[in-house]
């Protein structure tokens, strides 16, 4: 796919798990990008998924290549709400591409280990920014665990800080419980922050920040 956009849909209950050619594997994306160049995707609402967004390419030395990924709400999914380059050191990666404005809330459901956000084998000079990201039952906001990862940007992200719940982040293969140590390791900007975004209502999947809420300034 090229130069195309995907944009207002409702995508939910998309499963590998079960499937004969994945069996207990939890791999199918809500919405999957293979080897795309110059696409956006934006606006839509993905939940119940294995996956909720992925831009990788399949095949070695290929990349998917100035992804879009904006203004997304990404919740309940089973294994990471969203997921670039590629599972493994034979496929490609996610070059270019930028992340950004999307509300990543609660996936993991399963405890697979694959966070918010799934930053697997080579993915270089991706931008993620004003995300603001809620943990599941794993904790893990950020799983990084190739070394294959370079001159990606993490700038003005929101970490859900919640009171008695620790946060992880893990980032080239080394798992990280300490915010201001995370950020220096990452190399995330100084507005980054560690807090409570406010949601008016997330009980209900009402992710409207409250009017007095620190983070409006941050991602909006």
């Amino acid at each position: 796919m090229r130069n195309g956009v995907v944009k207002n849909n409702t995508v939910y209950e998309n499963s590998s798990y079960g499937n004969p050619a994945y069996g207990d594997d939890y791999n199918a994306g809500g919405i999957y990008i293979d080897g795309g160049k110059n696409i956006t995707i934006e606006k839509n609402t993905i939940y119940q998924c294995d996956i909720g967004i992925e831009a990788t390419s399949e095949h070695a030395d290929k990349y998917a290549n100035h992804i879009n990924i904006l203004n997304n709400i990404i919740y309940n999914n089973f294994y990471t709400g969203i997921s670039i380059g590629g599972y493994d050191e034979n496929r490609g990666g996610t070059i270019n591409s930028t992340i950004s404005q999307n509300i990543i809330f609660r996936n993991d459901t399963k405890g697979l280990d694959g966070g918010q956000l799934l930053l697997q084998h080579d993915t270089k000079n991706n931008v993620i920014e004003k995300n603001i990201l809620t943990a599941g039952p794993s904790r893990i906001f950020i799983a990084n665990d190739f070394i294959t990862n370079q001159g990606n940007k993490l700038q003005k992200n929101i970490f859900h800080k919640e009171k008695g719940k620790a946060g992880i982040w893990v980032w080239k293969a080394e798992e990280y419980t300490n915010f201001p140590e995370f950020k220096m390791v990452s190399k995330s900007d100084a507005e980054s922050s560690y807090l409570d975004p406010k949601y008016k209502n997330a009980n209900t999947f009402d992710f409207e920040l409250e009017k007095n809420s620190s983070a409006k300034k941050i991602v909006e």
